[in-house]
């Protein structure tokens, strides 16, 4: 059966995945988790292969996002992400939507830094449009480690997630400094961009509109047995920001050390 793809990030179910640049604020998996990108001379996230032995729940959650690819009609397509790239979002920034959202001058502004991706990453200044200190702040918040459980299979959107749980008591600090970040990138753009951290692992896309009412019951198995006995938890140290040009492509600037 062939349904309308509306879902904007997706071109077709090959997939073959739809330009949508942008800035996000990652958790970082850590050094060996990404490759070189001469192109750019930043780096690109690309989990090396043994994290499917030494991240369980990493593993489980491929292996369900299989699983559901192959649900039944009716259910919505998906487009699995591939799973190198499943991560963390801490703090979701301007993205190509962005500038229509914007009044002027902010409208151009956020053009021109979207246009500059992804070698802007490095320039927090330009990012936020001059909200640097606000971001800088947030990436020292989340400098420590912060651990996440697995709480439960949603939908949200188009996007098929494994919702997390933190639980780590450094939490309360991380979401001060992100609603600060986010709060001063709102009045400078004109949009709210004030959301609560549902933390998550983006799994694949609905090509079209969410069924939450059709996935609800497959989901609520799939997490019951995902959860039985649970997977371990999985931790994260740092953060760091990243381009995106797609949703499989993040690269971030290349960290040096003292």
């Amino acid at each position: 059966m062939n349904e309308p793809i509306t879902c904007d990030k997706l071109v077709d179910l090959v997939p073959t995945w739809a330009p949508f640049p942008g800035w996000t604020v990652l958790l970082d998996p850590g050094p060996r988790h990404h490759a070189p990108d001469p192109v750019s001379g930043l780096s690109r996230l690309a989990l090396d292969p043994s994290v499917w032995t030494e991240e369980p729940l990493l593993a489980a959650l491929r292996s369900v996002a299989e699983h559901l690819a192959a649900s039944p009609p009716g259910l919505g397509i998906t487009a699995l992400l591939p799973p190198d790239t499943y991560h963390v979002t801490l703090c979701d920034g301007f993205s190509v939507r962005s500038p229509s959202r914007a009044a002027e001058p902010a409208a151009t502004r956020l053009q021109e830094m979207i246009d500059a991706l992804p070698g802007a990453v490095v320039d927090t200044d330009a990012l936020t449009l001059g909200s640097g200190v606000a971001l800088t702040a947030l990436l020292d918040a989340a400098a420590g480690s912060i651990t996440f459980a697995f709480d439960a299979l949603e939908v949200r959107g188009t996007a098929l997630v494994a919702a997390l749980e933190t639980i780590d008591a450094a939490v309360p600090a991380i979401v001060d400094a992100r609603a600060t970040v986010l709060t001063e990138m709102s009045a400078v753009a004109g949009q709210d961009l004030v959301v609560p951290w549902r933390p998550h692992i983006s799994l694949a896309y609905l090509a079209n509109e969410s069924r939450e009412d059709a996935w609800a019951s497959v989901l609520q198995t799939a997490s019951a047995e995902l959860a039985t006995p649970p997977p371990p938890a999985i931790g994260y140290r740092g953060a760091a920001t990243y381009a995106f040009a797609d949703m499989i492509t993040f690269r971030r600037a290349e960290r040096t050390t003292a």
